[in-house]
């Protein structure tokens, strides 16, 4: 937004990369949020939380709101909560996951498939390449930066991973 030209606010702020926040300060505010909100949470429930959500904040927000919401009445939350609740999510997104899903090429379906199911350090392996079938490395360039571009896929610390955690898991769901 602020690093492209055609935009209304390029160059209107300094660019800052959003890393994750400490797994161990993030749990503990989750947890004081739960508790304050009348919900009992287990550590147990929380560290599986936050296995889903790769300790991203806004995935991790989104989860926990919608768990508390569903919990509040009985005041506490199960591990089976937090898997119906993921389900409804993924269902809620389902129809933009798969008008996504339809804009892609076959080459970008390929290596989101490979990426949802193993994000990796060198998409050019030989190894990576044969386990999913994804062809020559010209066109896994291509197809990286294409998802590139939109922030569909991401490099963090050195290995692509679908940036939307959600997305990466209806893709090991449902398409896989």
């Amino acid at each position: 937004m602020i690093s492209d030209p055609d935009r209304p606010f390029y160059k209107s702020g300094k660019i800052m990369p959003l890393t994750k926040l400490p797994q161990q300060e993030f749990e503990n505010f989750i947890y004081s949020r739960f508790r304050s909100g009348k919900v009992a949470v287990s550590r147990e429930d929380l560290k599986f939380i936050f296995g889903i959500t790769k300790n991203h904040p806004y995935y991790t927000q989104m989860l926990c709101w919608e768990v508390w919401e569903r919990c509040l009445a009985k005041g506490e939350i199960s591990k089976e909560d937090i898997k119906e609740t993921l389900d409804i999510l993924l269902d809620h997104q389902g129809e933009y996951f798969l008008t996504l899903w339809d804009s892609f090429s076959l080459q970008q379906k390929m290596l989101l498939l490979a990426l949802a199911e193993e994000p990796t350090i060198n998409v050019f392996s030989k190894d990576f390449i044969g386990k999913f079938g994804l062809g020559v490395a010209s066109s896994i360039q291509k197809s990286l930066t294409r998802l590139r571009e939109p922030e569909i896929i991401e490099k963090v610390d050195s290995t692509y991973e679908i940036s939307d955690v959600f997305f990466s898991i209806w893709l090991k769901g449902k398409m896989a």
